[in-house]
């Protein structure tokens, strides 16, 4: 597993960072965005869906939890989900609600 951290000054700085990130999608690929409410998670999301290709809305899935998207990928499309943990207590929560599932060769988490 590879951490990177860093700080983004402003929203053209995470859409950058959304559209390099975008480049190295693969499909069974995980994710982890860690950091405060408002520390502009939800906006790095956006940026790399809609560089993606995802036309549409990207919403925080702060009260769903969770938002799945199809993008394509140079490989076929492939399923993106979104999530929002920040909610949940235990990671028994998290396989009760069936997440589990989605941790896949086929589904960017």
């Amino acid at each position: 597993m590879q951490h990177y951290k860093t700080s983004l000054p402003d929203e053209a700085a995470t859409q950058a960072l959304g559209k390099r990130l975008a480049l190295c999608l693969q499909s069974g690929m995980v994710i982890y965005l860690h950091g405060d409410l408002g520390a502009g998670k939800t906006a790095l999301t956006r940026a790399i869906l809609h560089a993606a290709g995802h036309q549409g809305n990207v919403k925080s899935p702060t009260y769903t939890l969770a938002e799945p998207y199809q993008i394509q990928l140079k490989a076929g499309p492939s399923k993106f989900m979104h999530f929002d943990l920040y909610r949940m207590i235990s990671a028994d929560e998290f396989i009760e609600a069936g997440f589990r599932d989605e941790f896949n060769a086929d589904t960017i988490c």
